[in-house]
């Protein structure tokens, strides 16, 4: 296939991007963002955290021709925030729904629509699903040997070729090249209700930099961004195998090879909507990312360390407090000598408040590195 076959693009060209924008660039997390120049971010659209650098001037990233608007309302978001943070102990204060929401800032994501013509031949083994009887013995104390009959489903191989030609349409490829690492709540979307890109739409919000390119060359070149296109192929090759499976009747297929050619190639840029929020806690910030369409939450639920500490010397006030009140009780049960047991029950059950003391601070501490460990880099790094 030659690169002459792509053809990105260019309805939302003329469009543009309405304010003048700029690109920055994250020293930390290396994203790159276009942003509206009069009023730039003050903190990185991802992770939250900087810092943002401008880029040296260039051709702007290419107008997106479709976009899926932000059709989460603030309330939504807030009641999806209020949940999100619900039943965490030891919450950070300013972790919560209205704060979360008041930060929201909106974030696009670009992604690439592919349309395709593939032709060629296949071949690949058709598996049938069939019913077996088989007998299974059992020997029982005092039954002897017995035969139960058994039904199970077995699976017949066949070989099968053929010519292959069909017409895809809107094949989303990830324009970033760790698309996949992105937060679980920025996978999931519907491009059915993609609308057509205006300026309108995007004004004020961020729009990530596409990382991959519509192209189709093995090599772009040096300083070129890398092609989209081995992904684009490989979504393309797995949705010929599934039609292929599903016109042969099979209910399984394996060892699939196509031979194929691809045509009429059109690459559509498709911005997807996203919020991102942040709370502070242990010396920094941590960003809450929200699905701008179905109003999904991800993000690191860190437990406050500074409240842990603060509820473990309450607990060993409380605890010290009654080891002495023991204490005091042993002495004047040296006069009344049943005192002395009181006094005794209570000093050990204030050894056990201390004791308990020592637990806030340990669950949190280890909760965040579990929670840490969860992360995708860069955001898991300290």
């Amino acid at each position: 296939m030659s690169e002459e076959q792509v053809r990105p693009a260019t309805a939302g060209s003329e469009a543009g991007w309405g304010s003048a924008r700029v690109t920055i660039a994250c020293q930390r997390c290396g994203r790159a963002h276009y942003v509206v120049r009069d009023h730039p971010p003050q903190r990185c659209p991802f992770c939250m955290q900087g810092p943002l650098q401008e880029q040296q001037a260039g051709a702007p990233p290419a107008a997106p021709e479709m976009v899926l608007p932000l059709s989460v309302t603030p309330a939504r978001m807030r009641a999806a925030l209020a949940e999100w943070t619900r039943g965490l102990w030891l919450r950070p204060p300013d972790m919560t729904a209205e704060m979360l929401c008041a930060r929201a800032q909106p974030v696009f994501i670009p992604t690439w629509l592919v349309d395709a013509r593939v032709q060629g031949r296949w071949r690949a083994e058709i598996g049938f699903d069939y019913q077996a009887v088989s007998f299974e013995e059992r020997y029982g104390e005092g039954q002897g040997w017995r035969s139960r009959e058994r039904l199970e489903t077995r699976v017949r191989w066949e070989p099968r070729l053929g010519r292959f030609e069909r017409r895809y349409e809107n094949v989303s490829v990830p324009a970033l090249d760790d698309q996949r690492a992105l937060p679980a709540a920025w996978q999931q979307y519907d491009p059915s209700r993609a609308l057509a890109a205006t300026a309108e739409v995007l004004a004020g919000a961020a729009v990530l930099v596409p990382t991959l390119a519509p192209a189709t060359a093995p090599d772009p070149g040096e300083g070129a961004a890398p092609s989209a296109w081995p992904e684009a192929e490989r979504l393309l090759r797995r949705a010929a195998e599934a039609d292929c499976l599903r016109a042969s009747g099979g209910q399984h297929i394996r060892a699939f090879a196509l031979q194929a050619r691809y045509s009429d190639l059109h690459w559509t840029l498709l911005l997807l909507p996203a919020w991102v929020s942040w709370y502070s806690e242990g010396g920094r910030v941590w960003p809450v990312f929200i699905n701008g369409q179905t109003g999904a939450v991800s993000g690191a639920r860190c437990a406050s360390a500074s409240a842990a500490r603060t509820v473990g010397i309450v607990i060993g006030v409380l605890g010290l407090a009654l080891v002495l009140a023991g204490m005091l009780l042993a002495i004047i049960g040296l006069v009344v000598p049943p005192v002395a047991v009181v006094g005794t029950v209570l000093a050990l059950v204030g050894v056990a408040v201390l004791i308990l003391a020592f637990l806030p601070p340990l669950w949190a501490r280890a909760h965040n590195r579990r929670v840490l460990g969860e992360l995708p880099l860069p955001l898991g790094e300290d």
